[in-house]
């Protein structure tokens, strides 16, 4: 009787629970996601490293990378990450302070300083844990387009990498900061557009 009650209890203890099982599936499912994505790197990410690589024994200085936050920034930093692998550059992230009109161009905006440290504490441990050398910096502007210049002239950089927002339509929208850094930057800006990112 003691022997069919401890088998009873360990055949309950080793019973599926179905919220457990879709946890443990969706786990396992993230993590190959990522490896897969690892082992077979989006088109839009081959040819851009084809376009570097090109003028690879001219890259000197730093790579900056302006990061927000956002998901689209999070596709922004892994490609940087990429990037720096291959080329032996360090990564300079770049958090740009918009501040308005109405305030003085130096002017403190705590709460927006405290996100700041945030995303770029955030991507300095990613960096870190793939091998790239990587700093923060934050930086204040009227619009992000001037403050990501002001960067990579400091920083003597090589090379700007942006990612392009886009409508639900897939139009790409070129706003005034991209439109900025384009006209203004002391070096190579290398514009990646999102919809490009299709595995072959």
């Amino acid at each position: 009787m003691a022997l069919y009650n401890c088998f009873s209890k360990v055949k309950k203890a080793m019973s599926v629970n179905p919220i457990g099982l879709i946890i443990a599936l969706g786990f396992a499912f993230s993590v190959g996601s990522i490896l897969w994505w690892m082992l077979h790197p989006p088109v839009y990410v081959r040819v851009a490293m084809e376009t570097v690589i090109k003028g690879e024994e001219e890259m000197q200085g730093s790579i900056i990378v302006p990061i927000t936050g956002t998901p689209l920034s999070e596709r922004l930093l892994d490609i940087a990450i990429t990037f720096a692998q291959r080329l032996g550059s360090p990564l300079r992230f770049v958090y740009v302070m918009e501040i308005p009109l109405l305030l003085p161009p130096d002017a403190e905006v705590p709460q927006e300083r405290e996100k700041g440290e945030r995303v770029l504490l955030h991507a300095q441990v990613v960096a870190e844990k793939a091998g790239v050398v990587a700093k923060g910096k934050i930086v204040k502007a009227r619009i992000a387009g001037a403050g990501i210049v002001q960067a990579a002239k400091e920083d003597n950089a090589s090379l700007i990498l942006l990612l392009l927002s886009e409508h639900p339509e897939e139009e790409v929208t070129l706003g005034r900061s991209v439109q900025y850094v384009v006209r203004n930057a002391p070096c190579d800006v290398l514009l990646l557009k999102p919809s490009l990112a299709k595995v072959a």
